[in-house]
């Protein structure tokens, strides 16, 4: 048996009190099963029993404000602890009824605030220290098609293992829908959420088994891959390792969560392009092309835009470090780049990449990072300033304003071959001149 859990000093004072007027104060759901494990809930269930609300309410004066509603109160300084009084039935009866409505029995252990002890069943017991995830009533859990979702997501926030029988159960629930039946902006968030967890593939893992995928990722699961370059198999397997490496690296993202999002999705255009030998030459791009036109859960067009990019360009550094490119190559990736995506976040979806490979990818991770460092401390993360401007395009005679932008671009390859300014508008005119005459 864990430790007592541990409690704001507050509840603690609110519970002494209670006491010594007779009362009793139990605690049960999320803050109970979490805390067994050490992790954090996002709110805390408490019930009051051998007191009367009115009593209840003489002592949360001494506190402060509080709001009350019906048999709930809240302290205004512990707005995430509920508490509620229980008039009408014992400890006893009301946890056994309460057990009756919770997804899962790890979700029934209770705690006793007083005694500091936990009180559940062999059953609660034994799913807790061998962290499963077990459905208490099967008719019950069939009637929201969501609680699939919710299963997922414990999974992965809490690194469960549903039983056999509960994996059945949400595969029989998902069979009768269609994956675009549901709620996007549900499914965006509960994806958001596991991608957000340690081990995001424990969650995904889990969706797959129950047909819980879009078919862009579904299909990664049928798409196998060159064993030599990907020894850990097909395209699902290398995505799960991808983003769990992931997991290790989006803290030093500039959005950690849009990076996940590319870090899943990445790879979403192989199953188009893979041929039969395992190649599959312009997945990125590929894939960028499938984001925009199939990808429906991202909604936010900022987000939208970073993902795209990512996937279109996440291949992009690796190669450049594979060939030891020149620096005219890699200047010119600095301007592509420009006002898409930033540098770093594509250095660490590079790194992501390679780690989440079934072999030892340490040396070639040396020697990416190294021609990058290399690199940035040579020419920086953003393109160098153009020498030539529209302006001064204008002020050269050339007054074909619809093709500035090509022009400019010309422009740009003659700056980094180390043409001067003076140079590059010289030989701009003249190629013009020749162009329209």
């Amino acid at each position: 048996m864990n430790k007592a859990l541990k409690w704001d000093h507050n509840v603690n004072r609110i519970v002494r009190d209670i006491n010594l007027e007779g009362g009793r104060v139990f605690a049960t759901g999320d803050c109970v099963r979490n805390g067994y494990y050490f992790e954090p809930a996002q709110s805390t269930e408490l019930f009051i029993f051998d007191l009367n609300k009115e009593d209840v309410e003489t002592i949360f004066n001494l506190y402060g404000t509080y709001t009350t509603q019906q048999s709930t109160l809240r302290l205004s300084f512990l707005n995430d602890h509920e508490f509620t009084v229980i008039t009408d039935q014992s400890p006893e009866d009301f946890f056994r009824d309460d057990a009756l409505k919770r997804r899962f029995t790890i979700d029934t252990a209770v705690y006793d605030l007083l005694n500091d002890r936990y009180i559940m069943s062999d059953q609660c017991q034994t799913d807790l220290d061998e962290k499963v995830l077990r459905v208490v009533d099967e008719d019950s859990f069939k009637k929201d098609l969501y609680n699939i979702f919710e299963t997922a997501k414990l999974i992965a926030e809490l690194e469960l293992t549903a039983t056999e029988e509960t994996v059945a159960l949400c595969r029989e629930m998902m069979s009768a829908h269609q994956f675009n039946e549901l709620d996007r902006e549900y499914v965006y968030a509960v994806y958001s959420m596991i991608l957000m967890t340690p081990q995001p593939s424990l969650g995904f893992e889990f969706m797959r088994q129950i047909n819980a995928l879009p078919d862009y990722l579904y299909d990664l699961t049928n798409c196998l891959q060159r064993l030599d370059y990907h020894p850990e198999g097909n395209v699902w397997n290398h995505t799960m390792m991808v983003i769990d490496e992931g997991a290790w690296l989006k803290r030093s993202a500039t959005d950690p969560l849009s990076f996940m999002w590319a870090c899943l999705l990445h790879d979403i255009g192989k199953p188009v392009v893979t041929t039969p030998e395992g190649r599959a030459r312009l997945h990125a791009e590929v894939g960028a092309i499938i984001f925009d036109k199939k990808v429906d859960l991202i909604t936010d067009p900022d987000q939208r835009k970073y993902v795209e990019w990512m996937i279109y360009y996440h291949m992009e550094l690796m190669w450049l470090s594979y060939d030891s490119a020149n620096d005219h190559i890699y200047r010119r990736f600095l301007k592509a780049i420009d006002g898409t995506v930033p540098l770093d976040d594509l250095v660490l979806i590079g790194q992501a990449d390679k780690l989440g490979r079934g072999r030892d990818n340490r040396e070639q991770i040396r020697v990416f990072n190294e021609y990058m460092r290399n690199m940035i401390a040579r020419f920086g993360k953003t393109p160098e300033p153009a020498l030539v401007t529209a302006d001064d395009l204008r002020e050269a005679g050339l007054n074909d304003e619809e093709a500035y932008q090509e022009i400019l671009d010309v422009a740009f390859e003659y700056q980094i071959e180390g043409m001067n300014k003076e140079e590059i508008i010289r030989r701009l005119v003249r190629e013009s001149e020749v162009y329209y005459n």
